[in-house]
């Protein structure tokens, strides 16, 4: 099994019961639940791989003509002369 993160879910509390009880009675794990849920998710939302490539090989390439945020250091002296009265 690849390696596992762990992550904080919120969910109605309902449902949250109604998972526990699932688990139980299937004997599994709450989190092999939601592993498997969200593994048949993805499996049903993925692009093409195709398009998938496609869209990840413009990432970066878009100019969408904003403005760069100034440098750290600018940033940083305009807020000192700002403070300091200068």
């Amino acid at each position: 099994m690849a390696n596992l993160t762990k992550t904080t879910v919120m969910l109605p509390e309902t449902l949250l019961q109604k998972a526990r009880y699932y688990a139980v009675h299937h004997r599994t794990s709450l989190s092999q639940i939601v592993r498997e849920g969200l593994s048949e998710r993805m499996k049903k939302g993925q692009p093409e791989p195709a398009s998938q490539e496609s869209i990840l090989s413009l990432t970066g390439t878009l100019d969408l003509g904003g403005k760069q945020p100034p440098p750290r250091a600018k940033l940083y002296e305009k807020h000192l002369k700002h403070k300091l009265g200068v």
